[in-house]
């Protein structure tokens, strides 16, 4: 038998976490000592593991005790459910990390932008992308423009998305913010590559996660700007 302390040890499990768990009703101890002290056998110690994997998976405390409740048959069900929402989620971030690699070229010199990094990353979405149209699409039109004048383009992008900053107030599908995020897709469209909205509203996602382009995009329009766009978009 072990006591809250060396289970918390053992596992890497606060004292206050199992303590919520008996509170709940997920990880009972096997005993208490005479004294009030909660005690876990090795069936407590094998249930909790489980716990902690499926808490890993991302299933909430109600849905584990839910799980552990039902037979091996239906917990494998709802694992192998589990590993195809995450395999789709990591396809999709994989998809949105090779765009942004493609989109992270856009910066100018006057951005503050690491431009070694932009290389870097610029070669890592030719091997990505290079085969798709869209990458295709972009390619010739960069090569196209000249270094001088993607720099403009660049920056003529971040002035226009800048300007949702200004926009915050209204509603994100206001007649005036959406014709904002129509000029903008335009502009993308003659400059860059065909960008459906389905990529829009990838850009508005990529925009969020990636700290370069939130503080350009922040200092253009303000504090706000970049989680508004991605509502707009």
């Amino acid at each position: 038998m072990k006591t809250v302390k060396d289970v918390s040890e053992l596992m890497g499990i606060s004292v206050r976490t199992l303590r919520y768990y008996d509170q709940i009703g997920l990880l009972l101890p096997s005993k208490y000592t005479a004294a009030g002290y909660r005690l876990y056998d090795a069936a407590a110690l094998r249930r909790l593991q489980q716990i902690l994997l499926w808490r890993e998976l991302d299933f909430s405390l109600t849905e584990i005790k839910a799980i552990l409740a039902q037979p091996d048959k239906v917990q494998n069900q709802a694992l192998t459910q589990q590993i195809d929402r995450l395999r789709c989620r990591r396809d999709r971030l994989n998809n949105l990390l090779n765009f942004a690699r493609v989109m992270q070229t856009l910066g100018g010199q006057e951005m503050t932008f690491d431009q070694e990094k932009i290389k870097t990353q610029a070669a890592q979405a030719r091997q990505a992308w290079e085969q798709t149209k869209i990458y295709q699409e972009y390619e010739q039109k960069v090569q196209a423009q000249g270094p001088q004048q993607q720099q403009v383009w660049g920056q003529k992008l971040l002035q226009l998305l800048g300007q949702f900053g200004k926009l915050q107030k209204l509603s994100p599908q206001d007649a005036q913010v959406q014709k904002q995020v129509a000029t903008v897709q335009t502009f993308i469209n003659d400059q860059f590559f065909t960008c459906s909205r389905e990529i829009l509203g990838q850009l508005g996602q990529m925009y969020q996660v990636n700290p370069d382009f939130r503080a350009n995009l922040e200092e253009a329009g303000g504090p706000g700007t970049v989680d508004f766009i991605a509502q707009t978009f």
